[in-house]
């Protein structure tokens, strides 16, 4: 089974951070991905 993936991109590390302790108990189902501006969003969807 392949892991799902959701990416969160927002200019507010502070939103970044809470998105990220919340998904963290779901770690073993969903891979997190957060960018903080819409370029770092298309250079990671670029990989």
């Amino acid at each position: 089974m392949f892991m799902k993936k959701i990416m969160v991109v927002d200019n507010e590390q502070d939103f970044l951070l809470t998105i990220k302790a919340v998904f963290q108990s779901f770690s073993d189902e969903y891979e997190l991905v957060t960018a903080d501006s819409g370029m770092q969003c298309f250079d990671l969807l670029k990989k």
